[in-house]
């Protein structure tokens, strides 16, 4: 079988990611794009081929929607280079830029109103046209973004906003396990459904808004917590805020504002909108042709200012060398990579180390995340190269705009796949199952080695599930320890119900989605102890991110793997 040629020539690479490599590039007709191509090691995965090819083959389908609030894809395939997907050019920033520039300036936290407006009716047409698409035969493709965030929201030159990424977006187009390695989704952002598991719909995306919603019109982030683990917990049932409590209920707007966020972020998906849709026709009713054209001017205006501040002569990205376009997995570049993340002050976007996912590339641009996976090598800054997004903004991002000349700004939306189970941080190896065997007895009694036997025979069954007694509940803990108390002491008839109860526990301990909660807690806590008494905990929270992607994959043995690892590191 012959091997198509590769397609496209590459002008120069803009970013590498933990799944994909990110390069300007002319087609042969001359037209610019982006070019995305999974890294080599990565190819030889078929699940990742298979979920990088999901999400071309999805955003050509949709490109055929021309949905204008939608970055498109031009093209996608394998060739002898491996799999590729084509994206448009985005000229401008990325909206976590944009308002984070607005906010540094002396315009006040938040955006204004109809600025506020304007975006969040754009991001609910782009999801509008993402859950009602249809295949050839007319059946809906039941398509689910689960990254909505101002990371993957881009804005033009000409103010327009479209929303990036379908990385790890679900659709009917493919069937079976979706990726592993990456957040799915800023845990700022994500659903409670989504957190606790449960079964997750296109309400999930209208949550999503809902939170861009209050924080665009608050300046205030919609959960705050003191670390990732934190979040996590305060994600799956959040207190509902409302605007108005914000801004003290004063504004009449804020109050009809009110009446829209209290049911887009709803704790049950019954609560909230029924569509994309319908949210979007409660927020038309509160703008204007006005307020849309001042909009649209102060976002085109802020998206080239950061171009302009960004970019200049000497900003020019070096050409990607042959072998970065043959398959030689190259070191992490881009504008500001390894450097602190710029992200939206009050967005309290999870730190970078608990949200390894896909880039947000922005030529000219530091971009919405700069912080590299912790399995990647220092990056050098290149000041006119992509901002990589894979570590802090969980946030596959796709593509970017059309047609791109060496003056005009220009953001690359792209995003690198994400990062297979296969190119995470590798867990640390599983604790043996080992067979707890009774010592020789010291007694003549023989229910007395019966009941060592059987505390001995109830520790191994914990072994074998990867817990130990320290698991336990204190109840069932106290209970051992009473057991083998009374069992040192020689008193088999005070040890018999305690050795039972320790049995029942063991018997019951279940890796379960609660036991891996209830251990996530101890670790943040753990963690947060460590880093009062001056610990450095950097590494801890690293793994503390691939332990949260473990849970919120629902493999929560690696995940208590990955636990007892960080407890047993921590001073």
């Amino acid at each position: 079988m012959t091997v198509e040629a590769p397609r496209y020539e590459i002008v120069r690479r803009l970013a590498v990611g933990g799944m994909s490599e990110v390069f300007e590039a002319r087609s042969s007709t001359g037209g610019e794009l982006v070019l995305k191509r999974m890294l080599p090691r990565l190819a030889r995965d078929p699940e990742n081929v298979r979920a990088f090819l999901h999400e071309g083959a999805l955003g050509a389908r949709l490109t055929l929607l021309e949905a204008p609030n939608l970055v498109a894809t031009r093209d996608h395939g394998t060739d002898a280079d491996g799999p590729f997907i084509a994206l448009e050019l985005v000229r401008g920033a990325p909206l976590v830029d944009l308002v984070q520039r607005g906010r540094d300036g002396a315009e006040g936290a938040s955006a204004p109103l109809e600025v506020t407006l304007f975006v969040v009716s754009a991001a609910l047409a782009a999801l509008t046209a993402l859950h009602e698409a249809k295949d050839e035969d007319g059946a809906p493709l039941g398509i689910v973004h689960r990254d909505v965030n101002p990371a993957n929201l881009l804005v033009g030159a000409d103010g327009a906003v479209k929303l990036a990424d379908l990385g790890i977006a679900r659709s009917r187009l493919r069937e079976g396990r979706t990726r592993t390695g990456v957040i799915k989704g800023k845990l700022d952002y994500l659903a409670p459904e989504q957190v606790t598991g449960s079964t997750v719909d296109a309400r999930a995306d209208l949550y999503a808004v809902g939170v861009l919603l209050f924080e665009l019109s608050t300046g205030e982030p919609y959960l705050e917590a003191a670390d990732d683990v934190a979040l996590l917990r305060l994600a799956e049932a959040p207190e509902l805020r409302l605007p108005s409590a914000v801004h003290g209920g004063a504004a009449p707007s804020m109050a009809r504002l009110d009446a829209i966020a209290r049911r887009a972020l709803a704790r049950f998906p019954e609560e909230r909108f029924r569509s994309a849709r319908q949210f979007r026709e409660a927020i038309r009713a509160l703008t204007s042709e006005e307020g849309d054209a001042a909009a649209r001017a102060w976002l085109g205006a802020r998206a080239a200012e950061e171009f302009t501040r960004a970019h200049g002569p000497s900003a020019v990205a070096p050409k990607a060398p042959a072998d970065a376009r043959r398959g030689t997995d190259s070191p992490r570049v881009g504008a500001g990579a390894g450097a602190p993340r710029r992200a939206w002050p009050w967005l309290a976007l999870a730190s970078a180390a608990a949200l390894a996912a896909g880039m947000t590339a922005v030529l000219g641009s530091r971009g919405p995340g700069a912080a590299p996976a912790p399995a990647e090598p220092a990056a050098q800054s290149t000041p006119s190269s992509a901002a990589v997004d894979d570590a802090a903004d969980a946030a596959p991002a796709s593509a970017a705009p059309s047609g791109a000349d060496a003056g005009a700004p220009l953001t690359v939306g792209t995003a690198a796949a994400s990062p297979s189970s296969s190119a995470s941080a590798p867990l640390p190896p599983a604790r043996p199952s080992a067979t707890i065997l009774p010592t020789a007895s010291t007694s003549a009694d023989p229910e007395l080695d019966a009941l060592r036997a059987s505390v001995a025979a109830s520790k191994s069954r914990l072994a074998q599930k990867g817990l130990s007694a320290a698991d336990l509940a204190p109840t069932d803990r106290a209970a051992l320890a009473r057991a083998e108390s009374a069992l040192a002491a020689g008193d088999a008839a005070a040890a018999r119900s305690d050795v039972e109860a320790f049995g029942a526990a063991a018997d019951g301990a279940a890796v379960d989605a609660a036991f891996v909660r209830a251990k996530l807690d101890r670790v943040g806590a753990r963690i947060r102890e460590a880093k009062a008494r001056g610990v450095d905990t950097t590494g801890a929270e690293k793994r503390a991110a691939a332990a949260l992607q473990s849970f919120l994959d629902r493999r929560y043995e690696a995940t208590n793997v990955e636990l007892d690892a960080i407890l047993a590191s921590l001073p």
